[in-house]
C-alpha cells in the first residue's frame, strides 16, 4: 500500500514494442519459476506465495494494454482464484472488460470491489462511473447518494458542484 504499482511505473516503456516484448518475456519467465520453484529469475532465495499474485495482475494488465483481452481476463481469473478478496484484481478485470466494450460486467465487476468496502469512497465512485457507462442510471443514482450529505437527495450532487457526475451522467443519457 502506498507504493504506486510496477505496471503504471513502467508503462511509458510501451511506447516502444521492442520493450514490451522483452518485458513480457521476463514477467512469463518470473511466472513460470515462480510456479515450479517459488523463485523469482535470478533469485535463490523462495519468494512468499503472495508474489505469484501480483505476477499474475501485472502479466494481466499487460495483456489488457496489449488488446489481448481474452489472456488478461484468462490470467486475471487465475489470480482471483488465487486471491478473490483483493479489490485490486477486481477493479483490474473491471477495467479490462472496460477496454474490451463489456461495460455490463465491467459494472458488475466494479460493483463487487464496491461491495467488499462499504466505506470508501474511491470505490463507490469507480462504481457508479462504470454503473453509468453501463447504462445503469438507477443504480449508480441510489449508489452515489450514500456518501452525500442529504443521503438520498441526489440534486445535492448538483450543488455540490460534483462535475464528474454530472458528466459521466450526460454522457450515459
Amino acid at each position: 500500500k502506498g507504493v504506486p504499482s510496477l505496471f503504471s511505473d513502467v508503462k511509458p516503456l510501451y511506447r516502444k514494442a521492442d520493450k514490451v516484448q522483452i518485458m513480457e518475456e521476463v514477467m512469463v519467465q518470473n511466472l513460470e519459476r515462480l510456479r515450479s520453484e517459488q523463485k523469482l529469475v535470478g533469485e535463490d532465495e523462495v519468494d512468499p506465495p503472495v508474489t505469484v499474485l501480483w505476477v499474475l495482475e501485472y502479466l494481466a494488465n499487460h495483456f489488457d494494454r496489449k488488446g489481448d483481452s481474452l489472456r488478461a481476463l484468462q490470467l486475471i481469473d487465475e489470480a482471483l482464484d488465487y486471491t478473490p478478496t483483493v479489490i485490486d484484481l477486481h477493479l483490474t478485470k473491471a477495467r479490462i472488460y472496460k477496454h474490451a466494450g463489456d461495460f455490463q460486467k465491467a459494472s458488475d465487476e466494479c460493483e463487487t470491489a464496491r461491495k467488499m468496502d462499504l466505506a470508501d469512497r474511491f470505490l463507490n465512485t469507480m462504481s457508479v462511473k462504470y454503473m453509468l457507462r453501463a447504462d445503469r442510471r438507477q443504480p449508480a443514482e441510489s449508489t452515489v447518494t450514500l456518501f452525500s450529505k442529504d443521503g438520498d437527495n441526489p440534486n445535492n450532487l448538483f450543488d455540490m458542484q460534483c462535475m464528474w457526475y454530472e458528466i459521466e451522467f450526460g454522457r450515459s443519457c
